[in-house]
């Protein structure tokens, strides 16, 4: 186990409050007020920074990933258990009832009324973050029902995640450089890594961690690409790496996200030699997207173009989860400096207190002017995860 000197206690204290600040008294009073529908349940994320509602579209990516929060809370911060449960079984309910087609497929938007309003995703992310936010609510609540649920939700993302035929136009992923029918994507084992686990915490399930260890070995071996020491994030149906604009294309946000989640199934799997090869992938990734002249990362590279000059929220939020988990469970020095270094640049370039309003940015240029990545939307997934998520690793930490 570390051993942590009394400035790195006293830092992991201040962090620590920071974190319960950020989530109980600037994030969900937010959201409260402005994002959720106490009504009809769900949630309305097209917001501006001072919660104006743009409309009152209701993304399904965003209820599940929702619902996956607010059932999280419940689970794991008593104080706000009661309210996270009023607000997780209007959204389950309201999910249930509008959320699908008569095929079981996920719309990727409706209305507040449950109207459909974009047809279904056949990307198959909908699925997958409705089926992760249904775990999470059989885990806070003890539904059974819904655990079956989520078993469902995700089989029917894998009949699109690996379906040969399925067509994806150019402006289907606007981030990959070409989009072409069947192709394989790092997200897409990404969020199976992520969901599985949590699955299997609650019930064993032998095919579900046959598609755990499937999923994992794909990006270790398959979107691995030893020549680069990267991870492609595009594959063709037959998981072969193409040879296009794809070939030299790397999403680093999508990679150092993936590279925690394996390396937390590998604690889950107890497997050490997966966690040291996802530690490794992850640190490596990290590196190369940091701009050490104007700081942060850069969420993709183009070998031939450079780092792309994008800085998104989401991306900072996976190197401080995966650096928590590594100070938690290894002797690693470097994952504290990267992680003050990350926090540091975060709150000087995404908080917006000191713009007068509350919550984060989502993005922002290479130059840090958040204004100019301006979205229409606030983000209810990456930010309260990561706070949840590593304010309980700075209990487990102080408390050992």
């Amino acid at each position: 186990m570390k051993s942590w000197s009394p400035e790195e206690l006293k830092k992991l204290k201040e962090l620590r409050e920071t974190y319960r600040h950020d989530l109980f008294e600037d994030y969900l009073p937010f959201w409260e007020k402005f994002g959720i529908d106490h009504e009809k349940g769900g949630f309305m994320c097209a917001l501006e920074h001072d919660g104006t509602r743009i409309n009152d579209h209701k993304y399904l990516w965003y209820q599940g990933r929702g619902l996956w929060v607010y059932s999280f809370l419940a689970q794991h911060f008593p104080e706000h258990r009661e309210k996270s449960l009023e607000i997780v079984h209007k959204t389950a309910s309201f999910l249930r009832k509008y959320g699908r087609d008569k095929n079981n497929d996920w719309y990727l938007s409706v209305d507040r009324n449950g109207i459909p309003i974009e047809q279904i995703d056949e990307l198959g992310y909908a699925g997958i973050f409705v089926s992760e936010g249904f775990q999470a609510y059989a885990h806070a609540t003890g539904d059974e029902s819904a655990l079956d649920f989520a078993n469902e939700c995700l089989y029917r993302s894998l009949h699109h995640f690996h379906n040969p035929n399925r067509k994806v136009e150019d402006e289907a992923i606007g981030y990959i450089p070409h989009n072409y029918t069947g192709m394989r994507i790092l997200g897409s084992e990404m969020v199976l890594i992520n969901t599985i686990p949590q699955m299997l915490v609650q019930r064993e399930d032998a095919r579900l961690r046959s598609l755990l260890l499937e999923a994992i070995d794909n990006v270790l071996h398959k979107f691995w690409n030893p020549e680069h020491q990267l991870t492609n994030e595009v594959l063709d149906k037959d998981l072969n790496r193409p040879h296009d604009k794809n070939e030299n294309f790397f999403y680093l946000g999508h990679a150092t996200e993936t590279y925690w989640m394996i390396m937390e199934a590998a604690l889950f799997l107890k497997d050490q030699t997966m966690f040291e090869t996802a530690t490794d992938r992850f640190k490596n990734h990290l590196e190369r997207a940091w701009d050490d002249e104007a700081g942060g990362f850069s969420d993709g590279l183009k070998l031939n173009e450079g780092l792309n000059p994008i800085r998104h929220l989401w991306q900072h939020e996976e190197v401080l989860i995966g650096c928590l988990m590594l100070l938690e469970h290894t002797n690693l020095k470097w994952p504290l400096d990267w992680f003050i270094r990350t926090q540091d640049y975060i709150t000087e370039k995404f908080h917006l207190a000191k713009h007068g309003y509350p919550v984060w940015a989502y993005g922002s240029y290479r130059d840090g002017d958040f204004r100019k990545r301006e979205l229409g939307r606030k983000e209810n997934y990456h930010l309260p995860r990561r706070l949840m998520l590593n304010l309980l690793a700075f209990d487990r930490i102080l408390n050992n």
